[in-house]
């Protein structure tokens, strides 16, 4: 049972990049950071920066990774990487090189499901873990159930498990709290 790991991608030209991607030590991991502990816990056998978005230089994806590696030895300065010798932080970057892959062509959180889906398959991983913002997740799970099972009635028969890991910082500045989540109920089965 291979699992693969999608980190979505952010806004290069936002403020917040950093916070939101990198996070902020000692305790609020962000995408990247986030992703990096749920690639080790989940001992994943990809993971995916998702985001082709561009800067005009680079794109989300490439930028992330990059941007990871150089700020590889700072990892220790989060609680979660903080027990870490520098020998095996040297080995989980050899590793990390080893099964990052970079989307270079989506433009939005769909795009990037579809993304996935197609590397995924190819990979034969049956476990997805979807990371991003705490305040994008519910949204990202939605997409990924309608990308990687099927939508409005037809079924795919690929069947992946799908889960998501919210990091802990926000993209929007209304956190959680500019979240809506709605489900569409039928009032005549409706019990409450």
């Amino acid at each position: 049972m291979a699992t693969g790991v999608i980190i979505l991608g952010y806004d290069l030209d936002a403020d917040n990049w950093k916070e939101v991607v990198w996070g902020m030590p000692p305790y609020d991991l962000g995408r990247a950071t986030l992703g990096l502990d749920v690639i080790w816990r989940e001992n994943a056998a990809i993971a995916l920066f998702g985001g082709g978005s561009t800067n005009g230089t680079e794109t989300e994806g490439r930028f992330t990774v990059r941007y990871v590696q150089e700020h590889w030895g700072e990892l220790r300065q989060f609680a979660n990487f903080r027990a870490l010798r520098p020998s095996e932080l040297e080995e989980r970057l050899a590793r990390f090189r080893l099964i990052m892959d970079t989307d270079d062509h989506s433009l939005n959180t769909v795009q990037e499901m579809e993304c996935a889906r197609e590397i995924f398959l190819k990979r034969d991983v049956t476990r997805v873990v979807i990371v991003t913002s705490a305040d994008h997740i519910s949204r990202c799970l939605r997409e990924a159930v309608g990308v990687f099972w099927g939508s409005n009635g037809k079924k795919r028969k690929t069947r992946v498990s799908l889960s998501g890991e919210a990091s802990h910082t926000y993209y929007s500045e209304q956190g959680i709290d500019g979240v809506l989540v709605r489900e569409k109920h039928d009032p005549a089965t409706c019990l409450w």
